[in-house]
């Protein structure tokens, strides 16, 4: 040998010992989870601003899916078609014709 390593010997080694997994076995078949629990969260849609009432800047007037009743004066649509205020005022709700692309009209609210 060239020098002194650090290397252990076969004899120096502590002997390996073999490690036991424990495997543990269900005590019934797979039927899955329960089957109750997965009612969702209410979203809350609907009117939150009567005709009449006062809202402020940024007060919610309608909650919707869609666009089944479309914004008008100082009114302004979020993201999911929610209806907000855009300036002081009371809430009007009024019957329009709307017409569209293909030229057949609806009645908007």
């Amino acid at each position: 040998m060239r020098g002194l390593t650090s290397a252990k010997s076969a004899e120096d080694r502590p002997p390996k010992t073999k490690k036991l997994l424990k495997i543990q076995m269900s005590k019934t078949k797979n039927t899955g989870g329960t089957k109750l629990g997965r009612d969702p969260r209410p979203k809350y849609l609907g009117v939150k601003a009567f005709g009449g009432e006062s809202v402020k800047v940024g007060s919610v007037i309608v909650r919707q899916r869609g666009t089944s009743i479309i914004a008008g004066k100082n009114v302004k649509t979020g993201s999911d078609n929610t209806l907000y205020s855009a300036a002081v005022g009371t809430v009007q709700y009024r019957e329009i014709r709307k017409k569209g692309f293909s030229g057949k009209q609806r009645l908007a609210k």
